[in-house]
């Protein structure tokens, strides 16, 4: 029976990259790829829901993807899409892909894809699901409620800074850590985690806690920042040693 969600789920997110690839070549803003990242697990959660023979705690548990899903991807859209704002991320990768940037942007998408279906491994014990704990669904919601607002906040005290063009922005919650908006998606997923067991799953529904940790530590956040080390250079170093990396400090 896993087996056959795990396939839908790839079918699922294989059509949302195609999706995700033709809207980026109609308008030729990566950031796209970015807000498409938690609506195609959502997607996929979605979808197995309809085609699968799931219960009210599954039902539960999308409504919670979906909520992270949509702040997420929303604020992307409009901070970013709709500003058509050229992510340096993405615009160094082009730069050096050159030739074949469309063939590689779209093996990039595909490899987020295979990403975004170990995290959809998170919810699968939950479609069999038919126990409920009232007060660890109740301390779950809390957790992921406070870590997706605390994740907008430091999303948009960063954007704020960007406006004002102040350089290195090491106020607010980035004052406590060099990635507060990854710690409090971390801390999303953890809530994620505490809210499946207490719906009935098992101890896979951490995967995505354990999964997001490993993709940000070391994948998005060394070469984010790399990048800002080629923008600041000696302060930023100075912020390294300064400031935990996602974790924040007392």
């Amino acid at each position: 029976m896993i087996i056959s969600y795990a396939l839908l789920s790839l079918v699922l997110l294989f059509a949302c990259a195609n999706l995700v690839f033709g809207i980026y070549r109609l308008i030729r803003i990566p950031s796209i790829i970015d807000a498409f990242w938690s609506l195609s697990v959502w997607i996929t959660v979605i979808g197995i829901g309809f085609f699968g023979d799931v219960g009210q705690q599954y039902w539960i548990m999308s409504i919670a993807v979906g909520a992270w899903a949509l702040r997420l991807s929303l604020f992307l859209i409009i901070t970013k899409v709709f500003h058509a704002h050229m992510d340096v991320r993405y615009t160094k990768l082009i730069e050096r892909w050159g030739q074949k940037k469309q063939i590689k942007l779209y093996g990039n998408i595909l490899f987020q894809g295979v990403l975004q279906w170990g995290l959809c491994a998170t919810f699968y014990s939950l479609i069999d699901a038919s126990s409920l704990t009232v007060i660890g669904v109740l301390i779950s919601i809390g957790i992921i409620g406070i870590s997706i607002i605390c994740e907008w906040i430091a999303d948009y005290q960063l954007y704020r800074h960007k406006q004002l063009g102040s350089g290195l922005c090491q106020t607010g919650l980035w004052f406590y850590s060099r990635h507060p908006n990854i710690f409090f998606e971390i801390m999303v997923w953890f809530g994620f985690g505490i809210l499946g067991i207490s719906l009935g799953g098992n101890v896979s529904t951490f995967i995505g806690c354990v999964l997001t940790f490993i993709i940000c530590r070391f994948i998005t956040c060394p070469y984010t920042e790399r990048l800002s080390i080629e923008k600041y250079g000696d302060d930023y170093r100075s912020y390294q040693e300064s400031t935990p990396m996602i974790f924040p400090k007392p």
